[in-house]
């Protein structure tokens, strides 16, 4: 895992920010094209088309479907970058979808290890570049992995 130091949250690669990926907008043309009646399936749908992804992951309203959606979005495009700086904003998005499930709905929809992601995001809050919204997700997304690491390292206590 790479993940470079650079000045401020805002510092550009080459196309790309973590400021400008966390307000990347959820598509209202892709949710207004579905037929109406899967629409009705989620009330939630219309709620979010439109707001910004650093949103998304920062509100306790948003659902777990949404939080994979955001993880599997930046794993596809984190891996098709070839750039190492665009890859390292991608995975902490990557790891904000996956903090963001755990701190707001206690669900881990990861394969990691409750261990590794504590370390993942405790690396997350020491990098200057990451927006210090993100920074307050991570530290206590690794509060609650770590809790749930003794949990299981130390069944019955």
């Amino acid at each position: 895992m790479h993940l470079g130091k650079a000045s401020n949250s805002s510092v550009v690669y080459d196309d790309i920010s973590l400021k400008a990926l966390c307000n990347l907008y959820l598509d209202p043309s892709v949710v207004d094209s579905l037929p109406d009646v899967v629409k009705g399936l989620s009330s939630g749908l219309q709620s979010l088309a439109g707001l910004p992804t650093g949103e998304l992951l920062q509100d306790p309203t948003t659902e777990i479907a949404t939080n994979k959606k955001i993880k599997q979005y930046a794993k596809d495009s984190g891996t098709s970058t070839g750039s190492e700086d665009k890859n390292d904003v991608f995975l902490v998005v990557y790891y904000a979808a996956i903090a963001s499930a755990m701190v707001f709905n206690h669900k881990k929809i990861t394969q990691h290890s409750y261990k590794d992601l504590e370390k993942f995001f405790y690396s997350f809050t020491e990098k200057d570049w990451v927006l210090d919204e993100l920074t307050e997700l991570f530290t206590k997304a690794q509060e609650r992995y770590r809790e749930k690491s003794e949990e299981v390292n130390n069944p019955g206590k």
